[in-house]
């Protein structure tokens, strides 16, 4: 797919009518844009200035992609038809035959002994007296061939027989002639409707130009061919395992010896579908090894990943044409991020039985970053609309920086499955419910992690620029009141900081880090494990369990905000003058302060937790403390925004002035998801340090197992179940809380300018017309630069892109041009309210 829109994309820039004018709008959106800021406004509003002409994109992308995959879809169904006819294929005939009707009566009972719920067709190819049998066909259409030379080992060698029949019969039950067939399909179709295409746009295009597009289609092609290889190599080595099930295992290593074809070429075996007979024998004696996955698998699987999500995530923006940068990836990401989590996830859910976990753990998380970000520079976003090179020309340390921290977040995120699958009982097989939901959960932390680093990566060229805006909003607040550290106000206070803390998916992907290996931890223990405790014995071992923990850090950390906010604005409301108190300095070096007090909380109330339960719990003692965290940011914001309205009715209390009235409920969302977002960084942080420390002054001393754990599952209040279930049932609220919210507040800070801002620029723009016989040519540019700047910030930079568009028409004499953009200014002024009196 990422391939498929790459030729495309570069086709229409060399062959579609209009496409000439691609680098003139994307130079004069991003010089619109840029007046923007560098906060993360200019994506928005360059992908909003450019839709008008990428929509003219859209069709022909999506209809080489629907041409692609109807062509594909038209081989899959002839494919079968055509094997038939090319091979000369032809069906048995037992009603005419003895041996044969002997023959197709054993081929049926390999088929029942093989769990097929249907037969195949069974055809024979005379022309070939080879000892080899395949299966193909596609869903609706199956068959098995057997070869002249292969029934004679029916009476000859049936143990060969049987071996070798039982593995193509193997392949049917995988259904990997289904993907074997569907994976040909679109190999095939991609030549004529990919490649050629392409290389007919190339025609005509400078050199250099046309070695870039070269070289990045060449890889995508290499990619596209290599994926296909693997898929079906590693088939090959799936229907091995299965058939080792039915059948004895020499008999199965005897017929592959047989079979053998050490003959070929290397170039030609590098070409064939099947793996060596050496690999696959050893496959045969350990078949643990098919579901093991490795650092280049991985790798492999982070570039085509790469590749495909960034060819969706255009595909988003000609279509939909969602100019949010987050939730854009993150909507390329989330229909990758499932085929990623399908693998790792069934490597993590055997983790637990190989006892390696840093082989099995730490190789692949390694393997899929570096897949990703080499699979970046091939991202077909990169090609369009030149939103930032890669890699960025002055930000190479924080580009590595980025891709540091995705190492890190993925070893971390296979670590989770790993142990949430050990959780919920790996490497038992699990049941389809429950494998669905941990594949789902995997998946929506894994598009969250690829997202984030998506947008990090695309913005590292704006980081300076972001920066000097926060350094000089904080020695603005110091001047009022203590700021603290520029570093902790960075990190609280940080536009990109702001914007991950307020996102949704966000927030519930740091849930389901603990709520899903929570949840296995609330199944009913076994009656064995409190039968023969006496009352005594289970409520003291109650009170040193994890739920009086969690609960006992989380009211102990709330009644200490809680008092720290009542004394605080008690003293600043009796020894601060009114004037500098209500100061929107002050006022925000207040909240400021409020924010970092109860993430540094939540972190405290986490290590706490954890060093309070190591001793009993193990590992899972992170688990708790997670929890705990959650609970204690909850409690914190009830509590932070209790001293607010508590302010409106107690003078006592306030800050400012204010009615004893409501809370606006979009700010309640905002502060409850940063609180929560940074609350849970301060505790893996402080985990973490807290556990390396525990790790080197425990260095060199046995580590004892953990205690056993008495759960007070069935005495007291504070039971396992009833304070997990009350977290669940409370992270459920705050999800849906967050979701169905409007993060807007409209209700806080300097109304926004919006309709105002392009009446300015409409009424700026009519006022140039009308006095342009009277302006020198500096005083014109500024003129229309100012209106240009008016509509850009009002939201509406196509606004400012018709401006110039319909100043240059009429410089260039262009009539068609002057009046199409003209109406355009006419509607878009007019549904402002605006009646322009110059403009013809």
């Amino acid at each position: 797919m990422g391939a498929s829109v790459f030729v495309y994309n570069t086709v229409y820039l060399a062959l579609a009518p209009g496409a000439d004018r691609a680098q003139e709008v994307y130079e004069q959106c991003s010089a619109a844009a840029g007046r923007t800021g560098g906060n993360g406004a200019f994506l928005d509003s360059f992908l909003t200035c450019t839709a008008e002409y990428e929509r003219t994109k859209a069709p022909w992308v999506l209809a080489g992609i629907a041409l692609l995959l109807a062509l594909a879809g038209l081989l899959y169904w002839a494919d079968p038809k055509v094997h038939v006819r090319r091979h000369d294929l032809t069906a048995f005939a037992p009603e005419a035959d003895a041996e044969q009707a002997a023959l197709v009566g054993r081929l049926h009972e390999l088929v029942t002994e093989a769990g097929l719920h249907r037969p195949p067709r069974f055809l024979l190819r005379l022309s070939r007296g080879e000892v080899t049998a395949h299966a193909f066909g596609r869903a609706g259409w199956y068959a098995v061939v057997l070869d002249a030379g292969f029934v004679t080992l029916f009476r000859a060698d049936p143990a060969r027989f049987r071996a070798v029949l039982l593995h193509e019969l193997a392949h049917l039950r995988n259904r990997d002639t289904d993907i074997e067939c569907l994976t040909r399909s679109l190999t095939w179709a991609f030549l004529p409707l990919g490649v050629l295409p392409l290389a007919v746009g190339l025609i005509g295009s400078p050199p250099q130009d046309a070695l870039g597009v070269g070289l990045r289609a060449a890889v995508l092609l290499g990619l596209v061919f290599l994926t296909s290889q693997a898929v079906l190599r590693v088939r090959e080595y799936g229907a091995d395992a299965r058939a080792a099930s039915w059948v004895v295992r020499e008999d199965l290593v005897a017929a592959l010896e047989a079979a053998a074809d050490d003959g070929r070429p290397w170039w030609k075996a590098l070409r064939g579908n099947h793996p060596t007979t050496d690999q696959r024998i050893r496959m045969v004696h350990h078949p643990e090894r098919l579901f093991r996955i490795g650092f280049w698998e991985c790798c492999a699987a982070g570039v085509a990943a790469m590749s495909a999500g960034s060819g969706f995530l255009i595909l988003w923006w000609l279509t939909a044409h969602e100019a949010d940068p987050l939730n854009s990836r993150w909507a390329a990401a989330l229909v990758v991020s499932p085929a990623i989590a399908a693998v790792i996830g069934l490597g993590a859910w055997r983790t637990p039985r190989s006892g390696r976990t840093v082989r099995d753990t730490v190789f692949p998380a390694l393997g899929l970053a570096a897949g990703l970000v080499l699979g970046r520079p091939l991202a077909v976003d990169r090609g369009v609309g030149a939103v930032s090179p890669w890699p960025p020309s002055s930000e190479g340390m924080t580009a590595a920086l980025w891709a540091l921290s995705l190492a890190v977040m993925l070893v971390l995120f296979v670590r989770w499955a790993a142990q949430s699958s050990a959780a919920w009982g790996a490497p038992a097989a699990p049941r389809r419910t429950l494998w669905a939901v941990g594949w789902a959960a995997a998946s929506l932390i894994l598009s969250v992690v690829i997202a984030s680093w998506m947008v990090l990566t695309d913005t590292a060229d704006w980081l300076g620029t972001i920066g000097e805006g926060v350094r000089a909003d904080h020695r603005a607040v110091a001047q009022v009141a203590p700021a603290g550290p520029y570093w902790l106000w960075s990190a609280v206070q940080h536009p990109l900081v702001l914007r991950f803390a307020e996102w949704t998916p966000l927030v519930l992907a740091l849930v389901v880090v603990w709520a899903l290996p929570l949840a296995a931890r609330l199944q009913h223990p076994p009656r064995s494990a409190t039968a023969g405790r006496s009352t005594a014995e289970t409520a003291a071992g109650g009170r040193r369990t994890w739920p009086f923990v969690v609960v006992l850090t989380c009211l102990a950390a709330t009644a200490a905000f809680l008092g720290g906010t009542l004394v605080s604005r008690l003293l600043i409301h009796s020894g601060i003058s009114e004037r500098t108190r209500t100061m929107d300095g002050f006022l925000l070096a207040f909240t400021h302060g409020n924010l970092v007090a109860a993430m540094f909380l939540q972190g405290l109330v986490a290590v706490s937790t954890v060093a309070l339960l190591r001793p009993r719990h193990g590992r899972m003692a992170v688990l708790y403390g997670l929890v705990a965290a959650f609970l204690t940011g909850c409690l914190l914001t009830a509590v932070l925004f209790g001293g607010v309205l508590a302010a409106g009715c107690v003078d006592a209390l306030a800050l400012r002035p204010a009615a004893c009235s409501g809370i606006s409920v979009p700010l309640v969302r905002n502060t409850l998801l940063r609180i929560l977002v940074g609350g849970t960084a301060c505790s893996l942080l402080a985990i973490t340090v807290g556990g390396v420390a525990w790790a080197v002054r425990r260095r060199g001393r046995p580590e004892s197992p953990p205690r056993p754990v008495a759960e007070a599952a069935t005495e007291g209040r504070l039971t396992a179940r009833r304070v997990g279930l009350a977290a669940l049932l409370l992270a459920g609220s705050v999800t849906v809380f967050a979701c169905t919210t409007d993060k807007t507040d409209r209700s806080f800070g300097p109304p926004p300018g919006g309709l105002e801002e392009v009446r300015s620029a409409c009424q700026h723009y009519d006022e140039l017309l009308g006095s342009l016989d009277a302006l020198t040519t500096p005083e014109v540019h500024t003129r229309l630069d100012e209106a240009s700047q008016l509509a850009v910030r009002g939201g509406e930079p196509a606004l400012a892109l018709t401006f110039m568009e319909h100043f240059k028409a009429a410089l260039e004499g262009d009539s068609a041009a002057f009046e199409t953009h003209g109406e355009r200014i006419h509607q878009t002024c007019g549904a402002a309210g605006v009646v322009l009196v110059n403009l013809p």
